[in-house]
């Protein structure tokens, strides 16, 4: 069936986990953290933080309009 989503603790949005705001060592963070991966379980973690790695060097990897126009 459908699953209700967890109310939050309090009405406190700071205060979670505090992560980097650099997306490499946000993942980074995350992948180690052990309330993260207990609460997600490793397996999970593992390969979301892998694919996050993977779409920041797709991302690096694409040729903006900025970039397109300005070495034409």
């Amino acid at each position: 069936g459908e699953r209700e989503p967890i109310a939050p603790l309090n009405e406190d949005r700071g205060s979670g986990i505090d992560f980097p705001l650099e997306m490499l060592e946000a993942v980074q963070s995350m992948q180690h953290h052990p309330a993260v991966r207990e609460g997600l379980g490793a397996e999970f973690v593992d390969v979301y933080c892998e694919n996050k790695r993977q779409d920041h060097l797709a991302f690096l990897h694409d040729i903006s309009a900025r970039e397109y126009r300005w070495f034409l």
